[in-house]
């Protein structure tokens, strides 16, 4: 929780995030409700010279419990 008494990103909390390509990230809803995510690329998915790569959500690459149950 931050000082505005925001808890995180969501309804009452909308954001705008960037994400710079040379970074791992993952999404997790953490609500009870819904949850819609937009996600807007800023270059055309090329099919035959694929500009990412994947990992599966347990890599010891990015020590994250996907587990974990939010408060």
């Amino acid at each position: 929780e931050d000082t505005t008494g925001n808890v995180g990103i969501g309804e009452n909390n909308p954001v705008s995030l960037t994400i710079p390509g040379e970074h791992w990230h993952g999404f997790k809803a953490v609500s009870e409700q819904p949850v819609i995510l937009l996600n807007f690329p800023d270059k055309i998915y090329n099919y035959n010279n694929p500009d990412e790569e994947r990992l599966p959500a347990n890599s010891k690459k990015i020590p994250y419990d996907w587990g974990i149950k939010m408060k």
